[in-house]
């Protein structure tokens, strides 16, 4: 019986990282047939000598060796693993994920429904906030992750979405739209494929969609050289998709009840709306309870005081490690010299020095946008007018008020 998912599965070294992914997905493999094809773009680790032994040990005859000479890059390497695939679908899978129970079914439930492209959920290490819930763009326009380190548990990141791209670490297709779409496009090397891919597919009228019940755990951007190229991707997507691209992160914040503010260097933000702040603020503003502050943020991961209360209440008491994560959430979700400060302190005082030098560059390219402020105004004030011409008056309304308070020093727009 042929299979009916091919899961394909690039690799360069990182053996500890394949082998803990293949044995992931033997213990979450579903009932239906399944083949793994791992392609091994030329590992001169472990990856060369213990990857067959162990690939048959776990699959038998549904594992299959796709092994090149030299490093192919993401695109080539993937689309090498789709021409030897029987499977009537095909799953592009990070050698950097764990597979989590129930992965699979989920993925081919919705292709089988709908078609089109469907990603699924990844949430980070410790499987307790979200790593990809699929991709948006910010004006610009950015690509980035919609509701990044929010909790797992939240019902913004549990249900289906709707998106114009989902990321290429778990990324599952009919083979058949594969083809026709003429697979990854090999210009790029490790990064924007599959944005690229999902946007040729959506041109076709195929539907995106990012699939929350099929969960990973993903390590993110382990591959050596993962960024070496950069530049040159960036250039090429510009090339050919510039002015065909039209921002959505503000609506997906919007179908949430979130709005998207501007922060001091002009970056957007996801913020609570102010009647959702006002509810907050009245509900715990006489609680000095710390679990009452946690369950406050983990309903509210927005809620700005929350994090504010709750790590001083850590540090006050010495736990300096047990704040951390609290202050890194905080200069995620409210990039500012002031959530960078404080990060700065708290990791410095628990002894990570790797959050240490991660605050301190935040806080440099904070004070070199102040140094830049009229540039970034004259930005602000372009791209207000750009939406304005565009219809997007709600965004054309939020460049042009960030422009003028910026100009007299005063809070950002959305603050």
């Amino acid at each position: 019986m042929p299979p009916v998912l091919s899961i394909i599965i690039p690799v360069y070294g990182q053996w500890r990282l394949t082998r803990d992914c293949l044995q992931s997905l033997r213990k979450e493999l579903p009932a239906w047939p399944v083949e793994i094809i791992v392609v091994d773009n030329g590992s001169e680790d472990e990856t060369a000598h213990e990857l067959p032994e162990l690939g048959t040990a776990l699959f038998g005859a549904a594992f299959r060796l796709v092994r090149h000479p030299a490093n192919l890059g993401f695109a080539r390497g993937c689309n090498s693993g789709a021409a030897h695939a029987q499977g009537a679908l095909l799953l592009f899978l990070n050698n950097d994920t764990l597979a989590l129970p129930g992965f699979a079914d989920p993925l081919v439930t919705a292709l089988r429904a709908q078609g089109g492209i469907v990603g699924s959920r990844l949430l980070y290490p410790g499987a307790e906030r979200v790593q990809h819930v699929g991709v948006a763009f910010t004006p610009g326009p950015k690509v980035c992750h919609v509701f990044e380190q929010f909790p797992a548990s939240h019902p913004a990141v549990s249900r289906p979405r709707r998106v114009q791209a989902v990321t290429g670490a778990a990324l599952a297709l009919a083979r058949e739209l594969f083809q026709r779409l003429g697979g990854f496009d090999e210009g790029y090397t490790n990064g924007l494929e599959d944005v690229d891919l999902c946007l040729r597919a959506q041109g076709l009228g195929e539907p995106i969609q990012c699939q929350p019940q099929s969960t990973l755990i993903h390590f993110t951007s382990q591959t050596p050289g993962r960024f070496a190229a950069e530049t040159a991707n960036a250039r090429r997507f510009s090339q050919r998709w510039a002015g065909r691209i039209r921002p959505d992160f503000h609506r997906h914040l919007q179908a949430e009840g979130y709005r998207m503010g501007l922060s001091p260097s002009l970056h957007p933000v996801m913020l609570l709306s102010p009647q959702r702040e006002k509810t907050m603020a009245a509900r715990l503003a006489h609680t000095t309870d710390p679990a009452a502050w946690l369950a406050a943020i983990t309903e509210e991961p927005l809620w700005q005081p929350g994090y504010e209360r709750l790590g001083h209440w850590l540090e006050t008491r010495g736990a300096w490690q047990e704040a951390v994560p609290l202050r890194f959430l905080a200069a995620q979700f409210f990039p500012g010299v002031k959530q960078f400060l404080a990060l700065a302190k708290t990791a410095t005082r628990a002894g990570d020095t790797v959050l240490t030098r991660y605050a301190g560059k935040l806080i440099e390219e904070e004070r070199q946008a102040d140094q830049h402020a009229s540039e970034l105004i004259r930005l602000a004030r372009h791209l207000s007018a750009m939406f304005t011409a565009q219809g997007e008056m709600e965004l054309a309304t939020l460049y042009d008020q960030w422009a003028e308070a910026r100009s007299r020093n005063e809070p950002y727009c959305g603050s």
